[in-house]
């Protein structure tokens, strides 16, 4: 199975949370349509969250006070419009027992429910930047994203920038939109030891010194642009940094893949792919800079982990990502590929500005933890017991 992307990592840390939390009674759920009891959705969510191995599509219908249910639905290999035929008629037949929970969507669209409604909107890409998505995708979420909008009684979302772009896309209240933010586990807070850095190191097969990017591999990602940047590095410089790039495989253009082939020859280039969770906080805690240059993000998790994880980070100067850096990073234009390689050069070559990075963003990011998150979220459901 395919490993957790974004979404499902931040549904996954917030139902822990929820879990354990003195308001919840219980939570439920489904997996391939089938009804999965409280412990057995505890028992599931802990076991994703030690192996971090499987994706989640989720649907999560909840109560305050009353139960909490959470569907979980595995994707289907039929077209995104069929299978949504397929779960609206399902899960309508199944939550007719569950007319007094609060349903809680964490991605996207609501299936059909008589009762109160919570979706969660990440961002809004495919509207901004249809190119960055399969022309199916674009099409089921501008068919099926604003029946959501106008039916949720409540909807959530992860910045005050993708707040604002739903208000302004869809001309919702803003006392409708309650921001949720993300946050970043604990194991990428830890003072790992040298050797430790050294083990991950040698486990990957890595130089002592690298640049790490971290993100699903896709256009919307710029690795085209990363990778144009890091070719105007001076050679001495590409050997004493290699890029090590990690992401689960989505879809790369073949421009990008010409583009990256002849410094894999030479070494300066390493794709790892998917990295376990358990391993990724030691490759940010052992990387000399971390740059992220997405076009578009509703948050930015892996800049938020650099941060967390004590690394300098160079990442784009768009969207959600300077809210998310709060001062603490170097921003950049990604367009702007000779900055960007300026701007790589600076921070590679001045340790000083890299540690003073370090310092501002250690302590920007002290409060981005999940308990946080949880009482946001916690607040959206109370709300439907006034």
């Amino acid at each position: 199975m395919p490993p957790l992307s974004g979404v499902g990592r931040y549904t996954e840390q917030l139902l822990l949370d929820l879990f354990h939390h003195a308001d919840i009674e219980s939570i439920e759920g489904f997996i391939d349509f089938k009804m999965i009891n409280h412990q057995n959705l505890l028992e599931l969510t802990e076991s994703l969250d030690k192996k971090n191995k499987t994706n989640i599509r989720q649907s999560t219908l909840s109560n305050y006070n009353m139960p909490l249910l959470k569907a979980v639905a595995k994707h289907l290999p039929f077209s995104m419009f069929i299978r949504q035929q397929i779960q609206s008629q399902l899960f309508k037949n199944k939550f007719k027992h569950y007319q007094d929970f609060i349903y809680w969507e964490s991605n996207y669209i609501l299936a059909p429910f008589d009762g109160y409604t919570v979706a969660t909107i990440y961002d809004l890409s495919h509207i901004r930047h249809p190119e960055f998505h399969p022309l199916e995708r674009t099409q089921w979420m501008d068919s099926q994203l604003p029946k959501t909008i106008k039916n949720a009684d409540a909807l959530t979302t992860i910045s005050e920038f993708s707040k604002q772009e739903i208000m302004d896309c869809f001309n919702v209240p803003e006392d409708k939109i309650s921001i949720v933010s993300p946050a970043v586990s604990s194991i990428f807070r830890y003072p790992y030891s040298e050797i430790q850095k050294q083990n991950i190191k040698q486990q990957f097969s890595l130089p002592e010194q690298y640049i790490l990017s971290v993100g699903t591999l896709e256009p919307r990602k710029n690795i085209k642009g990363l990778v144009q940047a890091y070719s105007q590095l001076s050679p001495t410089l590409r050997d004493a940094f290699p890029l090590v790039i990690v992401g689960a495989k989505g879809w790369r253009t073949q421009e990008t893949e010409h583009i990256i082939a002849p410094f894999l020859k030479k070494g300066q280039i390493i794709m790892l792919g998917y990295v376990a969770q358990q391993e990724l906080p030691i490759l940010y805690a052992a990387a000399t800079l971390f740059v992220y240059l997405s076009y578009y993000e509703g948050y930015g998790m892996p800049i938020a982990e650099a941060m967390c994880s004590n690394t300098a980070v160079l990442c784009s100067n768009t969207t959600s990502m300077p809210e998310v850096s709060a001062n603490s990073t170097q921003l950049v234009d990604p367009n702007d590929i000779d900055t960007i390689s300026e701007q790589l050069t600076e921070l590679l070559e001045d340790k000083n500005k890299r540690e003073n990075l370090q310092k501002k963003a250690q302590y920007a990011s002290a409060n981005y933890c999940w308990e946080h998150s949880t009482e946001q979220l916690l607040q959206v459901f109370k709300k439907a017991s006034i």
